[in-house]
């Protein structure tokens, strides 16, 4: 398993996967918390904040299905505690920061455990907070910024990530009953990467980044057996080494197609 990076520049090769996470998404926000406004007749959860800037964090097993989820937006472009927006006059009492180095996460998606169990559901949680971190860093974002339900607060702070209010933890109504969450600012970095890491027991690099679709119209699917090929190794020490070799080769293969996209 690994997680997927996946932007505008190669969107087009994750059609399946991205239509998989937004069903997630509606069965977990929608049917699992209740959160009607979101209910949509096609069973997709899908807003305005789903934007062409939008980079979509995917857990992927080895045949491509998706596990775990989650959403980043640069604060340049719209994103949920945008100015003048319903959720920052909600939950805001103070303005968020707004920089090219400053992103908002929403929408983790992450665990299923009646249906992998609950320590599957723990690993590709896991990945996908080590993600979060790993993508801060290869971005050089300082800090992240959003609306964090209370228990996803303390997971973040159980992480050694320096967590900021920007307001009071403000109640919503659901189909279940009362919710509650908090407008914040989350730290990220290489220190909080390695706090990550030592929180969740993942040493190694998690976050792969394919090459973009060069032909939008027929995009080449992403190999998922390649980048299983080294979880069928023993030790953890060969497991390590053989995932920095692929994650070698898939930069190498990155850099071809775009030197070629640009002759």
């Amino acid at each position: 398993m690994l997680v997927h990076c996946v932007t505008s520049a190669n969107r087009s090769r994750y059609a399946d996967q991205l239509e998989e996470m937004f069903k997630q998404r509606h069965d977990v926000f929608v049917e699992g918390r209740g959160w009607h406004e979101l209910r949509r007749a096609d069973g997709r959860d899908i807003d305005e904040y789903d934007t062409e800037e939008t980079v979509y964090l995917l857990a992927l097993g080895d045949a491509g299905e998706v596990y775990a989820s989650g959403r980043m937006n640069p604060t340049s472009g719209r994103h949920q505690l945008e100015e003048d927006g319903v959720l920052r006059k909600k939950f805001a009492m103070r303005a968020p920061p707004r920089s090219h180095r400053v992103w908002e996460g929403s929408r983790l998606v992450g665990g299923f455990p009646e249906r992998y169990g609950r320590d599957f559901a723990r690993e590709s949680l896991y990945m996908i907070l080590v993600a979060l971190q790993e993508f801060a860093v290869r971005r050089n974002i300082i800090e992240a910024i959003s609306i964090l339900e209370m228990p996803a607060l303390s997971r973040f702070q159980s992480m050694g990530w320096e967590t900021t209010p920007l307001g009071i933890p403000v109640q919503y109504e659901t189909d279940h009953g009362l919710g509650e969450a908090l407008a914040a600012i989350w730290k990220t970095g290489p220190a909080c990467l390695a706090s990550a890491r030592l929180k969740t027991g993942i040493r190694n690099p998690v976050v792969y980044e394919a090459a973009p679709a060069i032909d939008a119209e027929e995009p080449q699917p992403i190999s998922f057996q390649l980048l299983a090929s080294a979880a069928d190794l023993r030790s953890p020490e060969a497991q390590s080494r053989a995932l920095h070799a692929v994650h070698a080769l898939l930069d190498q293969e990155s850099q071809g197609d775009l030197r070629q996209a640009m002759n």
